[in-house]
């Protein structure tokens, strides 16, 4: 027997311990960098879906033509700023600033990259300038306003902050703004605020944020900020005011400025969006942008993908019933039934179109975005429509040429030939009050909240309605 056999044997058995400990790292090696490999694919598919998510919880605000109006509610909660004097900030913490509140809720806040901007340049150490251009009846500027200003106060000196009103005409001429003659009213007095009583601003926008669709809430704001509501009323008359409004009409001119809100900062225009809604607000509007009123012209056509999917459900026999969605005095409602009525004239037969309307009815009356007149609107179009079915397109055609104007409904009736004492007359009776309770039963069960939202055949279209060209 060979004395060294166990000694061989022993060395095999330690070769074949070693392949097979070699043979199971190596599985199991394998194993771990397919299961990292797994772990990282989910993880890249978890920051994409997150990524997703976010884009479409944030709006995107750009200076291009907003599309709808979406209405908002204000209540009070943070402190303000008396614009155009940073260096009250300290002092004024007693005061509630009007922190805007979606319909559905939700309350916006400081978007991440307008805090970003203004951290920056307040860590620079020297004061950057910041200007606020908004329409004082306009809700995304009260809700910019109300995002922003308690930054402004957390940051006390570092801004020189300015407010501008989005307007246009002059101190001989007058002044026209999209919201109408009441926010020019509007605009006044807060630039009589403005100059002559700084540190009682806030108090006031904090107070007339939560009533701004009221033309008359004004004064009950102006009392409660100890302000006298008839001295401010004569002074808003005075050409004082007016030079002062004249001087932000002009401002706003010379930078082509027209969105509310519109922010500089250090004279520079920044394109993020000021305020950021939440994910159930999110495809609501962000800005009010004039049409017809602003200076430069603004023209309408019907899109062409909305086009395209109006011919093809109208070809043949098929039925096609639209049913349109509006503010009455919305510029962007408007303008969807400019685009839209030259198409229904045009295909008579199987197709129809309904109005409805959005507002709110909370019991003891109706309320809507753009104020009283609104509502009065709303019920005159209802009660047309009541009386004579088939001039209501034509009304329609001609009194969204001149939305703007209070009293535009008289001449639209006027050259139509259109009684407007038996219309008036019903339009302010309960049969008329209880259709438009039911049309804004209609918005309120489908959810609509944007004006204008247009449904083909009882189908949401999500597509655009016109298109600006300018």
């Amino acid at each position: 027997m060979d004395e060294n056999a166990p000694t061989v044997s022993w060395l095999n058995r330690l070769v074949r311990n070693f392949r097979l400990a070699w043979g199971v790292s190596a599985f199991l090696a394998v194993l771990v960098i397919i299961s990292w490999t797994l772990v990282a694919w989910m993880w890249s598919r978890a920051l994409q879906s997150n990524a997703a998510m976010v884009q479409n919880i944030l709006p995107h605000h750009t200076p291009a033509q907003a599309v709808a109006c979406a209405p908002v509610k204000i209540t009070p909660q943070a402190p303000a700023l008396p614009a155009g004097n940073s260096t009250a900030l300290a002092s004024s913490t007693a005061e509630p600033l009007a922190t805007a509140v979606i319909v559905a809720g939700v309350q916006p806040s400081l978007s991440a990259d307008l805090a970003t901007h203004l951290n920056q340049l307040a860590a620079s150490g020297s004061p950057f300038e910041m200007d606020l251009f908004v329409m004082s009846k306009c809700p995304y500027g009260n809700i910019a306003e109300a995002v922003i200003l308690p930054w402004l106060q957390a940051h006390p000196g570092t801004a020189d902050f300015h407010l501008w009103f989005i307007a246009s005409g002059d101190a001989s001429g007058g002044f026209q703004s999209l919201h109408g003659p009441g926010e020019v009213s509007e605009d006044l007095r807060q630039e009589v605020i403005l100059n002559e009583y700084p540190d009682k601003l806030f108090g006031y926008l904090a107070c007339r944020n939560g009533n701004y669709s009221d033309d008359n809430g004004w004064i009950v704001c102006a009392n409660q900020s100890g302000l006298d509501s008839k001295q401010i009323a004569s002074l808003a008359q005075t050409s004082a005011a007016a030079n002062a409004l004249a001087q932000s009409a002009q401002n706003v001119q010379k930078l082509g400025v027209h969105v509310s809100p519109t922010i500089y900062l250090n004279g520079q225009p920044y394109s993020g969006s000021p305020f950021t809604l939440p994910q159930q607000a999110a495809q609501a509007n962000t800005s009010c942008n004039p049409s017809a009123s602003q200076p430069v012209k603004v023209n309408a056509v019907l899109d062409p993908g909305l086009q395209a999917r109006l011919d093809q459900l109208a070809s043949g026999n098929q039925k096609l019933h639209l049913e349109l969605f509006v503010m009455s005095l919305c510029p962007y409602g408007n303008l969807a039934e400019t685009v839209l009525l030259p198409w229904l004239k045009a295909h008579p037969g199987n197709v129809s179109l309904s109005l409805q309307y959005i507002a709110e009815n909370d019991g003891s009356g109706f309320q809507s975005l753009h104020g009283p007149n609104e509502v009065s609107e709303d019920m005159r179009q209802l009660a047309i429509l009541n009386l004579y079915p088939a001039r209501l397109n034509d009304y329609l055609a001609c009194r969204s040429a001149n939305y703007t104007d209070p009293n535009g409904w008289s001449s639209c009736f006027t050259n139509l030939s259109l009684d407007p004492d038996e219309i008036s007359q019903l339009a302010q009776s309960s049969q008329i009050a209880d259709s438009l309770r039911t049309s804004l039963t209609r918005a309120n069960n489908l959810g609509v909240q944007a004006s204008p939202t247009l449904y083909l055949n009882g189908n949401v279209y999500n597509g655009a309605i016109f298109d600006i060209q300018q």
